[in-house]
């Protein structure tokens, strides 16, 4: 039987058993195997790389993260990776690199699957070559990573700020700036640091609506310099701090993972509504 007398002969039977929308028709195409179920919606995906004396980006953490965002993203035609590397000052800090997943032009899913890997490959050459100064760059001894204020100019970039976004950061989550040392002496006053934040209008309660924030390859390494001792207490109230800024700055969910991020996990957490605030 073809497909189009499958179809004709599901249309029938939908009728006949008094399915009179196009909803129930399609979903009991789509269960028979006869109709291709609806591409996911494109999604966007920012990732920040910190490579700052002492953090965890890397070309090889970035590579591993970039991968696995791909796959995660590539049948989702229209979804974007946007690359940002996080350096001395907020003005140089910039995105680098835009992958935009496009659709495979030949059906079947031996076309598809070579589409894909030949736009994971173009997409790794890409980010490779924007990257490859930034990478070889030494980095100073004790570094700045001005973690927030990047984070704000990435807010900026936003095409629409009603849209899902995920935002996930390679580092190891110490920023060291004037407005934060998190790696010697976090701020022990939530309330009056995210009030300083305000008051300098650096950051706002709408700055990342709609945003699910990542914190990728977060590890209790040396403080570069070995200028203070990291310690379970202060690793933990730098976490504590971000968690409390991001979400009064509208982050549907802020996460800390010492690794690669499970990305459909996290979209499962934030679909049941579960706000995934790590204390």
């Amino acid at each position: 039987m073809n497909r189009g007398t499958l179809i004709s002969l599901l249309a029938a039977t939908s009728l006949f058993l008094g399915a009179c929308n196009s909803a129930d028709l399609e979903s009991l195409c789509i269960g028979i195997g006869a109709c291709d179920p609806p591409q996911p919606p494109p999604e966007e995906i920012t990732v920040l790389c910190d490579y700052s004396t002492g953090s965890t980006c890397s070309r090889a953490t970035l590579d591993t993260l970039v991968v696995e965002v791909f796959h995660y993203l590539e049948d989702r035609p229209g979804s974007v990776i946007d690359i940002w590397t996080l350096k001395q000052t907020v003005g140089q800090s910039q995105s680098v690199a835009q992958v935009i997943i496009t659709p495979s032009q030949r059906s079947g899913r031996r076309a598809m699957n070579a589409h894909q890997q030949a736009e994971l490959e173009e997409a790794l050459n890409l980010i490779h070559r924007a990257t490859e100064p930034y990478f070889r760059s030494p980095q100073p001894p004790r570094s700045r990573s001005p973690l927030i204020e990047t984070l704000s100019k990435i807010s900026f970039s936003r095409p629409n700020p009603d849209d899902s976004w995920r935002l996930i950061v390679i580092s190891d989550a110490l920023e060291y700036s004037d407005l934060l040392d998190g790696e010697c002496a976090p701020a022990q006053d939530t309330l009056q640091f995210i009030t300083s934040i305000e008051n300098l209008g650096v950051l706002s309660p709408d700055s990342f609506q709609n945003a699910m924030i990542t914190f990728a390859w977060v590890t209790l390494g040396e403080i570069d310099g070995s200028r203070c001792p990291l310690t379970i207490q202060s690793s933990r109230r730098v976490r504590q701090l971000w968690s409390s800024l991001l979400t009064w700055a509208g982050a549907e969910s802020v996460r800390f993972e010492s690794g690669l991020p499970n990305l459909d996990s996290l979209f499962e957490d934030h679909e049941e509504g579960n706000k995934g605030i790590e204390p």
